[in-house]
């Protein structure tokens, strides 16, 4: 799930004031592991694409990109970056947020 606020540091997202299409690129350990597809002119997105098989141990560090899918050139909306901890990976639930009021949030499915 993505949250993007309203402005991209008080600019519009889009050419015209339109919203977002957010997609998510994930990395662990400095290495890709997914990007998903865009969702449409939205604030908040509910991407359910974009999964890797990883294994994920204490201490591995992930990388979450926020992007804002554009015709010329995709505007980074924010990044998070964080390691792991053991609750955190007992817990499923990554969650990041940014200053500018940007919030994903990755859920991790045990194999």
């Amino acid at each position: 799930m993505v949250h993007l606020p309203t402005t991209n540091g008080g600019a519009d997202w889009d050419f015209g004031g339109g919203a977002p299409d957010p997609y998510v690129v994930i990395s662990t350990d400095g290495v890709w592991r997914a990007t998903s597809s865009y969702v449409s002119d939205s604030f908040d997105a509910t991407i359910r694409d974009g999964s890797a098989d990883v294994s994920l141990i204490t201490g591995s560090t992930m990388t979450i990109q926020i992007f804002d899918s554009d015709a010329v050139s995709d505007d980074l909306a924010f990044t998070c970056t964080g390691s792991f901890t053991l609750d955190m990976l007992r817990g499923r639930w990554i969650v990041c947020s940014d200053a500018g009021g940007g919030n994903a949030y990755v859920f991790i499915w045990p194999l």
